[in-house]
């Protein structure tokens, strides 16, 4: 094999004009690694295109010529067997029978802390303003006091003292 070492420090580095291409023919391993041994602010790999728009991929993977993951140059991504991207920032596609996306606990708003969709075991809470006002269980639907008409605050069905009240 060929060991390529060096040194920001001491000005080495690897130039490529044009293309490069690593190619392997080996199992159980890795036709590249990339380690960086330092210990804190230890970059591995960064790639910078002057390509901004749809047909600048900066960055593919693929599995058997099919692309699983790629990020676009106009900072779309995509995750599954991406074939194109639509207009989302982020895609998850696939064949319809493996189209998972799967979420641990939760689905925070950027900007808004207390506003969240989250997953627990059997229940999936919504919660807004950091009050859960309504939650999804395996054997009900709750919801905390009122389910009021969007365009009309005063049209609403209030649950409070064991009774309902419509408004």
């Amino acid at each position: 094999g060929v060991v390529i070492t060096g040194s920001p420090n001491n000005n080495e580095s690897l130039s490529v004009t044009g293309s490069a291409i690593i190619a392997a023919d080996i199992s159980n391993n890795y036709a590249a690694i990339i380690d960086n041994d330092a210990s804190s602010a230890g970059h591995g790999l960064k790639v910078t295109s002057d390509g901004t728009g749809a047909g600048t991929n900066l960055f593919d993977i693929e599995s058997s010529s099919t692309t699983v993951f790629r990020v676009r140059g106009d900072g779309k991504a995509g995750i599954g067997k991406v074939s194109a991207l639509p207009a989302a920032l982020l895609t998850v596609s696939s064949s319809a029978s493996d189209s998972d996306l799967a979420i641990a606990h939760k689905i925070h708003h950027i900007g808004d802390a207390d506003t969240a969709i989250e997953f627990d075991t059997d229940n999936i809470t919504f919660a807004a303003g950091g009050s859960e006002e309504l939650k999804i269980a395996s054997d009900a639907i709750l919801v905390k006091q009122y389910i009021k008409h969007d365009g009309d605050e005063n049209t609403l069905v209030q649950f409070a003292d064991d009774k309902i009240v419509l408004k």
